[in-house]
């Protein structure tokens, strides 16, 4: 459960917050990724299913800490470093693209395509 998920319930609800249950606001998916895990691999995870944090968990399944696209921006090397960035802003832009674009129904994007 985010902050976000916390703010959206107490703003759609019409209920005090300790009224409401943590079951309430969860969507019961979590997706994670390892500690050794590649960084690519995790934007790869938050872009398909369009969240911008992921548990961190090590090989015995303990949370070691939050992956956040905040995280991933702040630690971008840009291409003007010098060095060989290991991840591009690009690459970033279009992560938070796939993560913030529009979730239309295939059947939607098919038409609109004109297929």
């Amino acid at each position: 459960m985010t902050d976000r998920d916390i703010c959206v319930a107490l703003g759609t609800r019409n209920r005090l917050p300790g009224e409401i249950a943590v079951a309430e606001v969860v969507s019961g998916q979590v997706y994670s990724c390892q500690a050794q895990d590649d960084v690519h691999a995790a934007l790869e995870t938050m872009a398909r299913n369009k969240v911008r944090r992921l548990p961190v968990i090590n090989r015995d399944g303990v949370l070691e800490g939050i992956l956040s696209m905040d995280n991933v921006v702040l630690h971008a090397e840009s291409a003007s470093s010098g060095r060989g960035a290991e991840l591009s802003h690009g690459e970033i832009v279009d992560t938070l693209q796939r993560i913030y674009g529009p979730q239309l129904p295939q059947v939607v994007r098919t038409r609109a395509a004109g297929v």
